[in-house]
């Protein structure tokens, strides 16, 4: 259950594209918002309720798997990822590289971030236990965190909200601010929760030079050590 490869990360966004799934499955971005909102939030949803949701919102939308073996490749590729989200936050919630598309206008000459789908996808996790998140909506701070991912994400904004996203450089700035929103809604649910960042403070004399988070895993791997041996 080991974080996902690039290789096998790049084989999961294929296949969400692919003619083997429906118009109203999740892409690569959606999902992470998704399965980050269900890592954060209040209670643990079964993985065969929330697994569904990604292939769309009936089950004709099923995708057409070649066989078994492939659905439980899919499946396995979709909660390794899950557990990467789970282990990255457990490291340090003010440090997550979420998943966020980019677009470009006109001459090209500039890519924006756009959320956009990744606030959906986080909107439809949390539509999955909407009750037990409604403390959440009570409280005024965390409202404010949730206030750019929501802006994003929403079909319902109003004619204010829209006004805060009706530009890319609009949406790459609200796209900006979900990091920080990540770690504010993860400390409303755990409180008490110490990660791992925390509880390694104290400093360690070491025997090598120490290895950078953003650096090459010494493993061998080709990830950054965050997303391999240091998200252990």
């Amino acid at each position: 259950m080991a974080p996902l490869s690039e290789a096998e990360f790049n084989e999961l966004d294929r296949f969400l594209a692919s003619d083997a799934t429906s118009d109203e499955t999740m892409m690569i971005d959606a999902l992470d918002g998704y399965l980050t909102a269900l890592v954060i939030g209040p209670i643990n949803v079964p993985t065969n309720t929330w697994l569904p949701g990604i292939w769309g919102p009936d089950k004709q939308h099923a995708p057409s798997f070649q066989n078994v073996e492939q659905a439980q490749r899919i499946s396995d590729l979709i909660v390794r990822h899950c557990n990467g989200i789970h282990w990255a936050i457990d490291y340090d919630p003010d440090d997550i590289d979420s998943i966020f598309d980019t677009v470009s206008y006109q001459d090209k000459s500039k890519e924006y971030l756009d959320g956009e789908m990744w606030a959906y996808g986080f909107l439809q996790g949390i539509a999955l236990a909407r009750t037990a998140w409604q403390p959440l909506f009570e409280d005024t701070l965390a409202m404010e965190a949730l206030m750019p991912i929501y802006i994003l994400g929403t079909d319902d904004a109003t004619p204010e909200q829209q006004a805060l996203s009706n530009t890319p450089l609009k949406r790459e700035a609200l796209t900006q601010q979900i990091p920080a929103s990540i770690g504010v809604l993860w400390r409303f649910w755990h409180p008490d929760h110490q990660s791992r960042c925390e509880a390694m403070a104290t400093p360690v004399k070491h025997s090598e030079p120490k290895v950078g988070r953003n650096d090459p895993c010494p493993c061998g791997s080709g990830k950054k050590f965050k997303r391999c041996c240091g998200a252990h």
